[in-house]
């Protein structure tokens, strides 16, 4: 995308709050930034198995990079890192948008629970918190 920033800027939470928003409840965390700010759903995505998967979510903000719990990054160094996350082909990979109404159903077609409930019960907080560092 022309004119898009490589600017970076990481975060830093206590490791239980990283840890939760990074391998369960990510989508819950993408959602509520979504609710207050809506700055679009962005789940990374691979083809595994044959199939289309995605393993996490963010938001993706109007310059065009994305922000989750780690931090705000162009687009391309996040797909890099969750390609290494969860060991995925590279040439596989993309960024996929999502409207609120999409997200809904997959939440709903994949009845998710949160992974790490004392943490994300407080997910407007931690949202709060991100949205701050925008």
């Amino acid at each position: 995308m022309e004119g898009m920033t490589t600017e970076m800027t990481l975060f830093d939470f206590p490791e239980e709050v990283d840890t939760a928003f990074t391998t369960g409840d990510c989508w819950h965390l993408a959602r509520t930034i979504h609710l207050l700010t809506g700055y679009p759903v962005v789940t990374f995505q691979h083809f595994d198995y044959g199939q289309d998967l995605w393993a996490h979510a963010g938001n993706r903000l109007p310059d065009g990079r994305i922000v989750d719990i780690e931090g705000i990054l162009p687009e391309q160094t996040w797909l890099d890192q969750w390609s290494h996350n969860v060991d995925a082909d590279p040439d596989t990979v993309y960024a996929r948008e999502w409207s609120l109404a999409q997200w809904d159903g997959e939440l709903e077609i994949c009845d998710f629970d949160f992974e790490y409930p004392e943490v994300s019960n407080d997910v407007s907080r931690y949202a709060q918190e991100v949205i701050a560092h925008i």
